[in-house]
């Protein structure tokens, strides 16, 4: 897959921040959000960017257990 000067931007903007919505990368770069969505979808399936999910174990252990620290923490 070749790189466009607006993927390189798209991936810069996902690696500033995962969270950040197609509209706001459209406006960066002047394209609708359903382009940057087929952008992203093509990056996505040949490995440029990627998702990962992490488990936050000092907020859970909170959460579960208010009042007494857990066999795992």
């Amino acid at each position: 897959m070749k790189l466009d000067e607006k993927d390189r931007i798209i991936i810069s903007m996902y690696a500033d921040n995962p969270h950040i919505v197609q509209e706001e990368i459209g406006f960066a770069i002047g394209l609708s959000q359903p382009s940057v969505a087929v952008r992203v979808r093509k990056l996505k399936e040949n490995g440029a960017i990627e998702t990962q999910t992490g488990v936050n174990y000092q907020a859970l252990k909170d959460l579960a257990f208010p009042n007494r620290t857990p066999d795992w923490a």
